[in-house]
């Protein structure tokens, strides 16, 4: 994978920012140049209509961080990932980013890579948590209350003018059905993440165990530290593009009207009109360009600073 030196990937943005008038010139959305499609590269998710990225931002459509604090962050698409262990994973979120925080904040980068063996051993602790910011991103969560409720509100407003007494038990089987069929094909998660290690290189060279990490960027020409990083970290990545197919809709709507609920009578042309609907919303949501099943929890860093 090649990687931007630091002193190149300080032009990046000026050149994102240019292609994106052209892409804008051409009726494409500039948003797709940035932290959409950097997201959908790695995940074949293209989100359509839900926040990507919202935490400690000021540009939403290149998913930019602000400056607060530390030196102006660089944009790199091709930065080194990180691949978070099984361990952090089970543990949760916090241990999740206590890993990444490890791994990039304080840790010299030259010959484009990340070099952080100088805090092998180190304990998560060492780098102050105060200075993160997260926003969560659960694919099936967002499908269920812009897809599933809806579907399920026009299913009740039916019921309720034919059989009355049954529209709440009926609409409540239909959610259900609906959702585990949405959460049998996509268990997609990912996690936007702003981390800082407060105070920059000063602090850094004040703390006795980064010490190494230290004398490390002092011995390399051109080297910096990591002092900021932004970007994704792609906890599971599991999806069937079939979810939004209309079949997934007409499986849920059969099941909830068997048994007692058999006589209620659902014409074949509303069925399609909502078999429509659940397409086009789904869509509205997420484009699943192709079915994934992602095994490794990954970093994905889109924004750095250096100092």
């Amino acid at each position: 994978m090649s990687t931007s030196t630091p002193t190149h990937s300080r032009a990046v943005p000026h050149a994102v920012r240019l292609l994106c008038v052209i892409a804008c010139l051409g009726a494409l959305s500039c948003a797709r140049s940035g932290g959409r499609n950097f997201l959908a590269t790695r995940t074949s998710i293209d989100v359509t209509d839900a926040p990507i990225c919202g935490a400690a931002v000021v540009d939403h459509d290149e998913c930019r961080p602000g400056d607060y604090g530390g030196r102006e962050w660089q944009k790199d698409t091709s930065f080194p990932p990180f691949s978070v262990s099984e361990y952090a994973v089970r543990r949760g979120l916090q241990s999740v980013i206590a890993e990444v925080r490890r791994h990039y904040l304080a840790s010299p980068y030259y010959d484009g890579d990340v070099h952080s063996f100088c805090k092998h051993g180190l304990d998560t602790d060492v780098f102050p948590p105060d200075s993160t910011n997260l926003q969560e991103y659960e694919l099936a969560r967002v499908i269920e209350d812009r897809a599933v409720r809806p579907l399920e509100s026009r299913l009740r407003t039916l019921i309720e003018s034919r059989e009355p007494s049954e529209a709440e038990s009926v609409t409540t089987r239909f959610h259900e059905n609906l959702m585990e069929e949405v959460n049998d094909r996509v268990q997609a998660r990912v996690v936007w993440f702003v981390a800082r290690y407060p105070g920059g290189l000063p602090d850094i060279a004040r703390n006795e165990r980064l010490r190494r990490c230290v004398q490390e960027l002092r011995s390399n020409d051109g080297a910096e530290l990591v002092t900021g990083v932004a970007g994704y970290i792609i906890l599971d990545n599991r999806i069937d593009h079939q979810v939004s197919s209309e079949e997934v809709l007409y499986r849920a709507l059969e099941r909830a009207t068997q048994g007692r609920y058999r006589d209620i009578d659902i014409d074949r042309e509303y069925k399609r009109a909502m078999g429509a609907e659940w397409q086009r919303k789904v869509s509205d949501v997420a484009n699943i360009k192709m079915t994934r099943q992602d095994v490794t929890a990954t970093a994905w860093p889109l924004w750095v600073q250096f100092q």
